[in-house]
């Protein structure tokens, strides 16, 4: 195998079988081994593929051509931590290398180089925060120290990775003052920059209007949520210098919005600064959302201190928009905050089933297509709310109550297999959890709505264009049929008082129901087919 790899190179560099796609599929075949030789093996085989990758960058001329050579090796290099971890020097070599072909004109090369940074980060980023034989200071310090001139020709969107994989290298870091430290040094930049526009922003509100701002504020915004992700719960110190203003921002940018489209209607959604104000609304979302999804052991902390001004600032302003304003991340990240705090939400929820359920419900009610965003994460937040704070919903006013089966009966209609999916789901834990219930509750539940979710579980059970679901939707009806065979629902599901009723039980009223259901919808059926 190892005298293949090489023969392979060497027809790339005599140019007898030089492509861009054979290298490409030499390269990968390349990396693809990884782990698959003895670590003497490996060390000799890639010092020899990295020597005559380096040799035919040199070669080759045109920029397109060095630029291919140049994403291979990176790749290559990307694919043997093992390699780099037991050589520091050669893997500072490599992150210095990957630093200049970081200012390298071809974008393609920057995107490789960042993309490589990360890898690397993610797998050998011990190596970066220790104190190696023969260094000053860990090199992640001199990474920081250095960042604005390495990341000085890069695309915003190459910044974010690289501040990303720095992100992973802090996060190796396990003492929580020194972590602190490299956060802060890291952020500078952009905390300086974004203290000096938020300032702006607070003594005049009509820098908005400048388009380079509002992009700048967002770009900011999207370095933190590249760099919360990778270093996790330690990277509070950085959301709490920005996490009021950020709140502040949010509000001032949903008042503008909300102005415009009041004076022009829904079409000033598609205005180009209207559309940059929603982006650093998003990415505030985004931020916070990914940091509470990093928050173990420290729930206490968010329900007291970061949730109570999120909710002010996003709910209301939610529910006050126009539909095409409103932001799918507002549901998605109060179900991250749901999820993550469980009970602590539960006082919360009335308020946020007044702002968003409803609103958003009536947004997707009228077909099956539009805001698959939000028709999506609203299930998504119904369905954790009703396994982490059930006892919300029993708090519910009846007619709002009645208002979400409904609505869940909808979500199950769905062609869309994953919204289906949710519905369904939620369906059957909200039975279990009714079931488990004070039986005063739960007789009030079944009597209610039992038979009417059977019908409508069989209803989609017998459409064609429901069978994607077909797993889900038996599970729901198994369930509610046990129920019933096992006597587990004690009220009756049909009127007693009716002399026509005398001696029925729930079993019997239910295969009647079942069975009328059958032969309105199926003519073709005979009584005996159906019985």
């Amino acid at each position: 195998m190892e005298n293949i790899m090489v023969e392979k190179l060497n027809r790339q560099m005599d140019g007898s079988e030089w492509s861009w796609s054979n290298l490409n599929k030499l390269c990968w075949a390349i990396g693809s081994i990884s782990g698959s030789m003895s670590e003497d093996q490996e060390r000799r085989v890639l010092v020899i593929i990295i020597k005559d990758l380096l040799s035919l960058c040199e070669l080759k001329r045109g920029k397109d051509n060095k630029a291919v050579v140049a994403s291979n090796i990176m790749y290559v290099v990307g694919q043997y931590p093992r390699f780099l971890k037991a050589h520091w020097k050669f893997l500072k070599t490599v992150a210095n290398k990957l630093f200049e072909f970081m200012h390298e004109l071809h974008e393609g090369v920057r995107d490789m180089a960042c993309d490589t940074f990360v890898t690397i980060a993610q797998k050998c980023r011990r190596h970066f925060i220790a104190h190696q034989p023969g260094e000053a200071s860990p090199f992640v310090d001199e990474i920081i120290a250095n960042a604005e001139s390495i990341t000085s020709d890069l695309m915003p969107q190459q910044v974010n990775r690289f501040c990303e994989a720095v992100g992973y290298l802090i996060s190796a870091q396990l003492n929580t003052q020194t972590q602190a430290m490299l956060i802060s040094g890291l952020m500078k930049p952009y905390n300086d920059e974004w203290n000096s526009l938020v300032q702006k922003v607070g003594e005049n509100i009509n820098v908005l209007e400048d388009l380079n701002v509002v992009k700048q504020l967002g770009n900011i915004l999207r370095v933190n949520v590249s760099a919360c992700g990778a270093v996790g719960k330690g990277f509070i110190s950085q959301v709490g210098n920005i996490y009021i203003d950020m709140l502040g921002l949010y509000k001032a940018v949903s008042e503008i919005i909300s102005s415009c489209v009041a004076r022009d209607g829904a079409i000033a959604t598609k205005y180009a600064n209207v559309r940059a104000m929603r982006t650093i609304k998003k990415e505030a979302l985004r931020l916070v959302d990914t940091y509470v999804k990093h928050c173990d052991g420290e729930v206490a902390a968010v329900n007291e201190n970061m949730v109570p001004p999120l909710l002010e600032a996003v709910l209301a302003d939610y529910a006050q928009n126009v539909p095409p304003a409103r932001d799918a991340e507002v549901l998605k990240t109060v179900n991250t905050i749901t999820g993550a705090l469980g009970g602590l939400m539960t006082d919360k929820i009335p308020i946020v089933f007044d702002s968003l359920f409803e609103s958003t419900i009536n947004m997707i009610n009228q077909d099956f297509t539009d805001y698959p965003e939000h028709r999506l994460a609203i299930y998504q937040l119904l369905q954790t709310i009703n396994q982490k704070c059930f006892s919300a919903l029993l708090n519910l006013p009846p007619q709002q109550f009645r208002f979400m089966v409904m609505s869940i009966m909808w979500g199950f209609k769905h062609t869309h297999r994953d919204v289906a999916d949710v519905a369904l789901t939620i369906t059957q834990d909200m039975i279990n959890n009714f079931n488990m219930c004070d039986r005063s509750i739960s007789d009030a539940f079944f009597k209610a709505y039992f038979v009417e979710l059977l019908n409508e579980i069989i209803v989609v059970l017998a459409d064609n264009e429901h069978k994607s679901s077909f797993k889900p939707q038996y599970m729901v009806l198994a369930r509610m049929v046990r129920l019933i065979d096992s006597n587990q629902i004690t009220a009756p599901l049909f009127d007693a008082s009716q002399p026509e009723n005398s001696g029925l039980d729930n079993g019997m009223y239910v295969r009647q129901s079942i069975a009328n259901l059958l032969a309105t919808a199926f003519a073709n059926l005979t009584q005996r087919q159906i019985e």
